[in-house]
């Protein structure tokens, strides 16, 4: 009926492959104020990933994580350049020009 390759084809996945359990990201709704999303929004296309860095260096600044876990993102803010963040998300993301 079906040859080999058509198959084949057929049960490749599409799309990026899964990422381990322990590396996915969790599904969260998260209602924020306007005036906190904005900035934020305003940097154009990679927003989101902004706000899961600043997320994710708050806790690790106040030694709020275990030591292994605390650390940057393989996506600095600090290595963006100047001219894409907003002073107000410079300031929570502890970088200095």
């Amino acid at each position: 009926m079906l040859g080999d390759e058509t198959v084949e084809a057929l049960a490749k996945r599409r799309g990026r492959p899964a990422k381990p359990v322990g590396e996915r990201k969790v599904n969260q709704t998260l209602r924020i104020d306007p005036d906190v999303l904005a900035p934020y929004k305003a940097t154009g296309s990679g927003w989101q990933t902004l706000m899961n860095e600043a997320l994710r260096d708050y806790p690790a600044a106040r030694r709020m994580l275990p030591r292994r876990q605390a650390g940057r993102s393989r996506h600095s803010p600090c290595k963006r350049p100047r001219n894409r963040l907003p002073a107000s998300i410079t300031a929570l993301s502890g970088c200095i020009w």
